[in-house]
């Protein structure tokens, strides 16, 4: 049995997937992004993530923490409400448990998609025929 749209369209609203080296997470604009922290293992523990802009979001932050939320076991980060300013790299950083103390980097890419027919509408170069 083939799924529905409805189903067909729930499955794709996010995506991740790894490239290389590089985390990519996909979410439509407005949804939440939930970005898993490739740099924490059993060797090392989450300290805190670097946003596009290079911003801090940690146990120090000072980003609004209604739309950015971090778990510290997990090191995962929640971004409420996405828009398309946010797409970029993000880096997560964790720093070993043992001597000597190093820290350890994994950027993951969050893509912020709009809605086809909002880019069809705003298109300038496409034409009805």
């Amino acid at each position: 049995m083939a799924p529905s749209s409805g189903s067909l369209v729930a499955l794709l609203s996010v995506l991740t997937c790894a490239l290389g080296d590089v985390m990519v997470h996909e979410v439509p604009v407005g949804g939440m992004a939930i970005l898993k922290c490739p740099s924490s293992d059993n060797d090392h523990r989450f300290g805190y993530w670097l946003t596009n802009n290079d911003e801090e979001i940690g146990p120090n932050s000072h980003l609004n923490p209604v739309k950015y939320k971090f778990d510290v076991l997990s090191g995962e980060l929640y971004i409420r409400g996405v828009s398309t300013a946010e797409s970029g790299f993000y880096q997560c950083v964790s720093y070993s448990v043992l001597p000597p103390k190093t820290h350890k980097v994994r950027k993951v890419e969050l893509i912020v998609r709009r809605d086809w027919e909002d880019e069809y509408e705003d298109d300038t170069e496409a034409s009805i025929t």
